[in-house]
Parts: structure tokens; C-alpha cells; sequence
């Protein structure tokens, strides 16, 4: 990936304002966003959408609409210079978004074009280059609030993290599709290699050599090899604090498709985990009730319960790894460092916790689940 890369992973959603331009990213003024609205059938010129609200979004846009009917969407235009964004991987969103559904989770409704067609091309003569290889799609509009990492959690929302994960895992159980077989830095099977090529953006010596001792333990850990023998399935691999709406201590809303992919089935929970560790003062117990919440509707091989420590610390890594790049491209934007922050104090806490230590509190947690 070209800088700047994913920066929303680093710990937190990045707007367009806050950030530079992303290459690829399609151009859409609001005064457009009807007509193509309209090719859905939200609105025409006898009835014209009611309101429209950019979101917050990095790679590509957004669009808050509200129909005369009262009726709420999100029209997105995506970046389709980036592997997420091509029509191949849009159309595996969409019917993983289908499957989640007719499981009976809580995800948007995938809108098609009166003719059936679920992303439409904006390529046209004399549009931007960015927009000749972007599409536009339409999903229904989730309310909900989403909790922020800085938040102090509880054991119960924690538990409630976990168990949404279960859930999903139990509803793709058996689901295979070809768009979700691709690769990217992002993929936890590659975070040693990514965060290996980045380490050297990390300026401070004490948080360059606490990374070097992670992506070390992470490689001998999780080698390829390991990897390989987990199970493995297609997973959101994106669960943090921006992607899960909560209406009071539920989950009412699951967001954010486009980094699903097939892999190890234990890398959603782990990923989960990690994000959700992010502003809390003890990381592994967080890890621990993320887990104890994902137990009691899914499960987890032995060999998956050792491999859950990594993940969870891994994906943390990954994200320090990938803000430090971005901020060596941008040495002076103090907002941009601020957002590593509660990732390094993270793996700051968790520095001494050898794996072994770790993967006895878990076993700890499976017993507890085994015997309720």
C-alpha cells in the first residue's frame, strides 16, 4: 500500500479533513450524490432526497442519505485503486453482508438498482481519473452509537464484544467464497513481514526495541507452518470500536466489510480483542472477558487458544507499526502521533506478560465456560 496506509486502524476513524489526500480516492460533490442516488431508486425529481451528510471516511466516500420516505442509506464511493475497492472484492462484501443477514445479524441491507445491479461503475468520459476505476454502492443505514476506546468498559460489554464475534464465526461456518481468497499488509498472517518493514519509522528507542522483541515472538509463534494447521474460515477481520453500534449494553449494528477475507477462524476474535484493549487498563483482562464472551457461542481448539495471545497483541502491533510510517511522512502533524498513543501503552503493558502466562488465564476462561 502507498503512504498513507489505513491510518483509521491506527486507533482511530480519520476524516478526510483530518487527513491528505488518499491516491485513488473518487470525487464525488454533493450536488452529484442525487443522481446517483436516483440510479437506485432512492429519489427522482418529483421526490428529491429529503437530506444528505458526508461521513467520516479514509479510502473512499460516504454519503448519509434520507429518502422522502423517511428511509436512511449510505451511498459509498469506492476507492477502486485499492485491492478492497475493486468490483471483484465490492460483490464478496456484498454477499457476505447477505449471508450475516440471513443469519439473522445485525447488518445493513445490500440495495440494488431497479435492474438488479448492486455496484455501478462511475467511470465516464471526462470524469476524474480516480472516478475511472470507482464504484458506487448503497447499503441501508444502521442507527446506533458506537463507544469509544477511551471509554472504560465493563466485564458485560466486553462479553457482549466477544459473543457478537461467536456469532459471527457460527454464521459463516461453511460459508466459501472465491472474492474472499486475496492478501494485503493488513491479513494477520503477515504481520510479522509488515511490521518488520516498518519498525525502522519507530523513533523512540525504547518502543523500537519493545516491536522488535514483539514481531519476533510473533514470528516464532505464529510460523506459517502453524498458521497453516489452524482452522480456518471467512472473517469480518475488522471488529473494533467504529464497526459495532451499540443501543445501550447491545449490539444493533455490524459495519465495515471490506477487509473480510479468508483465514484463521481465531484472528476475528483476537483482532477484537486487541482493538478493544485500546484505553483500558489492563489489556489481558480484556483479553480475557473477550474471549469468555466469544466462548460461550462459538469455540476454540487448543491450538487456536495458544495462538489467541498473538493475534490480540499483533493486531495492536500492526497498527503502531503502520502510524509510524504515516507520522515519518508527516513529521509535524501532532494529531497523527496522538493516535498511536493508546496503542504503545498497550503493548507497553503487555510487555512482561510472557505468552505462557497468558495462555493459562485463558485456559482459565475456557474451563470456567466449559463447567457453566
Amino acid at each position: 500500500r502507498r503512504l498513507p496506509t489505513r491510518l483509521r486502524h491506527a486507533t482511530s476513524l480519520v476524516s478526510p479533513r483530518q487527513s491528505p489526500m488518499v491516491e485513488g480516492r473518487p470525487v464525488l460533490p454533493e450536488g452529484e450524490v442525487g443522481g446517483w442516488a436516483a440510479k437506485f431508486g432512492l429519489c427522482s425529481e418529483a421526490e428529491p432526497l429529503a437530506s444528505l451528510k458526508e461521513l467520516p471516511s479514509y479510502d473512499d466516500l460516504n454519503f448519509h442519505l434520507r429518502a422522502a420516505s423517511g428511509a436512511e442509506y449510505v451511498l459509498k464511493a469506492h476507492n477502486g485503486v485499492i485491492e478492497a475497492g475493486t468490483p471483484a472484492r465490492l460483490l464478496a462484501q456484498n454477499r457476505f453482508i447477505e449471508r450475516l443477514r440471513a443469519k439473522g445479524l445485525p447488518v445493513p441491507e445490500v440495495v440494488a438498482t431497479p435492474e438488479g445491479v448492486a455496484a455501478l461503475p462511475m467511470a465516464a468520459p471526462g470524469a476524474p481519473e480516480s472516478n475511472q476505476v470507482a464504484h458506487i454502492r448503497v447499503l441501508s443505514y444502521l442507527a446506533g452509537n458506537i463507544v469509544p476506546n477511551k471509554e472504560p468498559k465493563t466485564d458485560a460489554f466486553l462479553q457482549t464484544v466477544g459473543a457478537t464475534v461467536g456469532k459471527i464465526a457460527r454464521a459463516l461456518e461453511g460459508f466459501e467464497d472465491e472474492g474472499a481468497v486475496w492478501d494485503w499488509d493488513w491479513h494477520m498472517k503477515n504481520v510479522a513481514a509488515a511490521c518488520s518493514a516498518r519498525v525502522s519509522y519507530v523513533a523512540d528507542s525504547g518502543r523500537h526495541e519493545l516491536a522488535q522483541r514483539l514481531i519476533a515472538g510473533y514470528a516464532a509463534a505464529l510460523t506459517p507452518e502453524v498458521l497453516a494447521a489452524l482452522p480456518h474460515s471467512v472473517i469480518h477481520s475488522d471488529v473494533n470500536d467504529t464497526n459495532l453500534l451499540f443501543e445501550d449494553d447491545e449490539v444493533v449494528g455490524i459495519l465495515d466489510f471490506g477487509d473480510s477475507i479468508y483465514s484463521c477462524t481465531v484472528f476475528d476474535v483476537g483482532v477484537a480483542a486487541g482493538y478493544y484493549a485500546l484505553g483500558q487498563e489492563d489489556p489481558l483482562h480484556v483479553f480475557e472477558e473477550v474471549l469468555r464472551g466469544y466462548l460461550r457461542t462459538a469455540t476454540l481448539s487448543e491450538k487456536e487458544l495458544e495462538a489467541f495471545f498473538h493475534v490480540a497483541y499483533g493486531r495492536v502491533l500492526l497498527s503502531v507499526c503502520f502510524s509510524a510510517q504515516t507520522c515519518a511522512a508527516e513529521p509535524d502533524n501532532e494529531y497523527l502521533a496522538h493516535t498511536s498513543e493508546p496503542g504503545w501503552a498497550v503493548l507497553s503493558k503487555l510487555q512482561d506478560v510472557s505468552p505462557a502466562a497468558a495462555l493459562a488465564r485463558f485456559r482459565a476462561v475456557a474451563a470456567d465456560i466449559a463447567k457453566s
